[in-house]
């Protein structure tokens, strides 16, 4: 599963865009509403991450019932999914 997209700012070391608008609304924003804002301009926010990563999981589960899946992914993915799985704070 592709990691998060930062849109514009894709590729980009933090250093790198630390001045950029869109960049520092996000900074400012708590940990809750940065569930639904972009870390780039045109980038995905963890929800919209979610939205395209639970579908792909729960069809992966449905065709490989009992079986072991190796699913790859980022450690952003990651640490989003077991958030909304209520393992991770």
């Amino acid at each position: 599963l592709k990691g998060e997209s930062h849109g514009k700012l894709e590729g980009c070391q933090k250093a790198d865009y630390e001045h950029d608008s869109h960049f520092q609304l996000y900074d400012q924003l708590s940990s809750e509403d940065r569930i639904f804002f972009s870390v780039g301009e045109e980038g995905e926010s963890k929800a919209d991450v979610a939205l395209r990563a639970v579908p792909v999981i729960k069809r992966i589960c449905a065709e490989h019932p009992g079986e072991n899946v190796v699913i790859v992914t980022h450690g952003g993915v990651l640490k989003f999914l077991n958030f909304l799985l209520g393992r991770y704070t």
